[in-house]
């Protein structure tokens, strides 16, 4: 006849409580689905010469592919929070676009801007 004290069940009792509040812990607490890029993006010539030799680099939950060449540099970054109110509705903006775009590429001769048109992902 096996002898079971009481301490030894109430231990394996806190023992299973613990595995399921640690499991419950792990467990997704989202259950949205990401967007991805929908289809592959064809790199430009120069772009493909970067990404020739790649390496992969993990942060938090993502990994991205970026040149073997680059480096991972970890510090603080400071954003403004400036909002500027415009008016003149989408007319403006686009116009103040168009002025930007033309100011970085004065600025900078080798700048290649290759798309400025509504995102792949609607709502982006």
């Amino acid at each position: 006849m096996k002898n079971h004290s009481p301490r030894l069940n109430v231990s394996r009792y806190c023992v299973g409580i613990l595995a399921a509040a640690l499991l419950q812990a792990c467990a997704p607490k989202y259950s949205y689905r990401e967007n991805a890029m929908p289809e592959p993006v064809v790199l430009s010539p120069r772009l493909q010469t970067m990404f020739a030799k790649t390496k992969l680099v993990c942060f938090g939950r993502y990994a991205l592919e970026v040149p073997k060449e680059a480096v991972l540099l970890w510090g603080r970054i400071g954003i403004p929070v400036d909002v500027e109110v415009m008016s003149g509705g989408a007319q403006a903006q686009k116009q103040r676009l168009a002025e930007e775009i033309e100011n970085i590429k004065r600025a900078h001769r080798t700048a290649e801007i290759i798309y400025n048109d509504v995102g792949p992902i609607a709502g982006s």
